[in-house]
C-alpha cells in the first residue's frame, strides 16, 4: 500500500510544467474517447495531459485493468468499466488510486478535471492549462460567493430569530392593575383613629 497525497498546489505546478514543456501537444484519443494511456509495443505510453501527470508520478500502471489493454478510458470504454477517469469528479479512477493509497485534495481533482476538459475539447496543452486554470478560478470564486451568501442567509436567519425573541419579551402585556375605591377595614380603622405625634398634637 502506497501513502501518496497530492495537494492542489502540487498538481497545479506539475501541470504547468507539463504544459510548458509541450505547449503544442494535443492529447491523443482512441475513437474519440479519452484515453490516459495505452500499451504500445509492450510499453505504457501516456496519451493525454492527465495521463502524462500520472505517468510522471510513476502511477499510470495502477490504472491498467489487465496487461495488454488500454489504460484508463472514459465513458465509451466498454471493456474497462471500472476506471472512468478524471473527467468526472468522484468517478472510479479516484477510487482505484485510493485503493492503492494514492489520494488527492478535492480541489486538486477539480483542477485536473478543468484542464482535462479543455484538452478533450481539442485544445493544445498550453491552451488547455491556461483555459482550465481560468475555469478553475471561476469555480473557486463562484463557490466562495455561494458560501458567503449562505453564511449571510444564516446570519440573517439568526437575526430574525433573535429579533422575534426580543419582541416577544418587550411586547409582553403588563399585568392589569385593579384600582378599587373601596377601602379595606384596616384602612378605615386607620383613618378614623385620632392622629397624634410625639408632641401631642
Amino acid at each position: 500500500m502506497l501513502n501518496i497525497h497530492f495537494t492542489l498546489a502540487y498538481v497545479v505546478a506539475a501541470l504547468r510544467g507539463i504544459a510548458g514543456r509541450e505547449p503544442d501537444r494535443i492529447g491523443q484519443t482512441d475513437g474519440g474517447s479519452c484515453i490516459y494511456g495505452v500499451i504500445k509495443e509492450g510499453a505504457l505510453v501516456p496519451m493525454c495531459i492527465v495521463g502524462q501527470f500520472v505517468a510522471n508520478e510513476g502511477l499510470l500502471r495502477l490504472l491498467i485493468r489487465r496487461p495488454g489493454e488500454y489504460a484508463v478510458a472514459t465513458y465509451t470504454d466498454d471493456w474497462n468499466p471500472e476506471n472512468y477517469g478524471s473527467c468526472g469528479l468522484g468517478e472510479d479512477v479516484w477510487s482505484t488510486l485510493d485503493n492503492f493509497g494514492v489520494t488527492f485534495d478535492v480541489d486538486a481533482k477539480k483542477f485536473l478535471h478543468c484542464v482535462q476538459v479543455e484538452q478533450d475539447n481539442g485544445s493544445k496543452w498550453g491552451v488547455a492549462f491556461e483555459n482550465g486554470t481560468a475555469e478553475f478560478r471561476k469555480f473557486i470564486v463562484d463557490r466562495a460567493s455561494k458560501e458567503r451568501d449562505a453564511e449571510k442567509a444564516m446570519a440573517d436567519d439568526r437575526f430574525v430569530v433573535a429579533q422575534r425573541e426580543v419582541d416577544a419579551v418587550l411586547n409582553l402585556t403588563a399585568p392589569e392593575v385593579v384600582v378599587s375605591d373601596a377601602l379595606a377595614d384596616w384602612e378605615k380603622e386607620l383613618l378614623s383613629a385620632p392622629h397624634t405625634d410625639n408632641n401631642g398634637w
